[in-house]
């Protein structure tokens, strides 16, 4: 099997009706390719977009979310149910990221072992 930070050699490898994806997720957009006929091609979202802004939002509607220019668009409706620059916080511990989280008008909770976790409300209750 090949390693997965060599994602050339796994493309090389894989069946020809096997794909391999990719994604790149970014602070401030993401992206996701697939390796075809021998090249990684980027994939357009809903809008024709290669890249998505690394949005989410939550609405008032049960099981509603919107992502990347959806979720950007209405940010300034629905501050505190709009999640971006997530990347900043991942991996990291609360008491590291305090400068990035107070400045995110959602709200985060120092969790079990120090992490950091999103608390947002939805159509469905309360997630965190």
């Amino acid at each position: 099997a090949a390693k997965i930070a060599d994602g050339a050699a796994a493309a090389d490898t894989a069946a020809p009706t096997e794909h391999v994806i990719g994604i790149d997720l970014g602070t401030t957009f993401s992206c996701v390719a697939v390796w075809r006929n021998g090249e990684p091609e980027v994939l357009a979202n809903d809008l024709g977009a290669r890249t998505t802004p690394s949005w989410v939002a939550f609405t008032d509607t049960a099981g509603e979310r919107l992502v990347g220019e959806g979720a950007k668009n209405q940010a300034a409706r629905n501050t505190s149910r709009t999640l971006f620059n997530i990347k900043r916080i991942i991996g990291r511990q609360f008491s590291e990221c305090h400068e990035d989280t107070r400045r995110m008008p959602f709200e985060i909770k120092e969790r079990k072992a120090g992490k950091p976790v999103i608390c947002v409300t939805s159509g469905e209750g309360e997630k965190a």
